[in-house]
C-alpha cells in the first residue's frame, strides 16, 4: 500500500508521539477500507498520544473523541491545542470496559494498535462496544497478530520477549469468528500490506522501546507476525 496521506504527517513521527510501529500508517490503511464522512461523530478508541485522532479529524472532517486509558486527557488536550484542533478533537481519559457515552452515540469507532489489549475475548464487542454505534454505523480495528495459529515453537519463540502481550495476539481468522459471533457485519478482513514498512519506521527511531525491540526481534519473529484488520458495520 502507498501511504500517501501519512506522508503529510512525517514531522509528527518523533519520540514525543511514538508508542510503537507507525500508527499514522495503520490508521490510513484502516480508514481506506471505511467510509468516514465530514460531520460524523467518531471515537478513536485507544488513541494513545492522539496522532491517529489528528489524522482522522484532518483527513475526513469528522468530530473525534480521542479516548485512552494510558494517556491523560490533559496531556492530549495540550497537544490538540498546539495543533489548533480543539473544535474537532475531544480528549477523554477512560477505560474501554466502562465507556461513559449514550447508546447509538457514534457514527463510527476506529481503533489502531490497541483493541487487542482489552477486546480480545468473545463477547467484548457485543457487550462493551456495539451499543455505542448507531445502527448501520461503522467499526474498524487494526492490531498486531499472528499469520498462523501459534504452536509450541511459537510460544517458545515469543514468551521471553513479549510475555503478557504475546497472549493478547490472535490470528485474522480468530478475530473474524469472534466479531461475526458478536454480530458485526464484516465488510473486509485482511492482513496489512505494509507490515515491514510500519515496523521499519519504528525501529529506525531512537525511542528506547524501539531500540529494545530491535535488539530482541529477529527475522524468525517477524515471519510469524503481522497486523490484522477488520472493518464492518453493526
Amino acid at each position: 500500500m502507498n501511504y500517501i496521506r501519512s506522508k503529510n504527517y512525517e514531522n509528527f513521527f518523533t519520540n514525543e508521539f511514538l508508542m510503537g510501529p507507525n500508527s499514522l500508517k495503520l490508521m490510513e490503511e484502516l480508514t481506506s477500507e471505511m467510509s468516514l464522512k465530514q460531520g460524523m461523530r467518531v471515537i478513536d478508541l485507544g488513541c494513545g498520544t492522539g496522532l491517529t485522532s489528528l489524522f482522522a479529524a484532518r483527513e475526513f472532517g469528522v468530530q473525534v473523541y480521542a479516548y485512552d486509558l494510558w494517556v491523560t486527557a490533559g496531556e492530549n488536550y495540550n497537544r490538540i491545542k498546539e495543533w489548533g484542533m480543539e473544535e474537532r478533537i475531544i480528549p477523554i481519559h477512560g477505560d474501554a470496559n466502562e465507556m461513559p457515552f449514550a447508546e447509538d452515540f457514534f457514527d463510527a469507532i476506529i481503533t489502531a494498535d490497541s483493541y487487542h489489549y482489552y477486546g480480545n475475548k468473545s463477547g467484548f464487542f457485543k457487550e462493551k462496544v456495539a451499543q455505542y454505534i448507531k445502527q448501520g454505523g461503522q467499526f474498524g480495528m487494526i492490531v498486531p497478530g499472528f499469520k498462523r495459529e501459534p504452536d509450541e515453537k511459537t510460544h517458545l519463540l515469543f514468551d521471553d520477549i513479549l510475555k503478557e502481550e504475546f497472549s493478547e495476539w490472535q490470528t485474522l481468522e480468530w478475530w473474524k469468528k469472534v466479531f461475526i459471533g458478536d454480530g458485526l457485519k464484516i465488510s473486509k478482513a485482511w492482513e496489512s500490506e505494509g507490515f515491514e514498512e510500519l515496523w521499519a519506521d519504528w525501529l529506525r527511531t531512537d525511542n528506547p522501546y524501539a531500540i529494545n525491540d530491535k535488539k530482541c526481534l529477529t527475522e524468525e519473529h517477524f515471519a510469524e507476525m503481522n497486523f490484522v484488520a477488520v472493518a464492518g458495520t453493526v
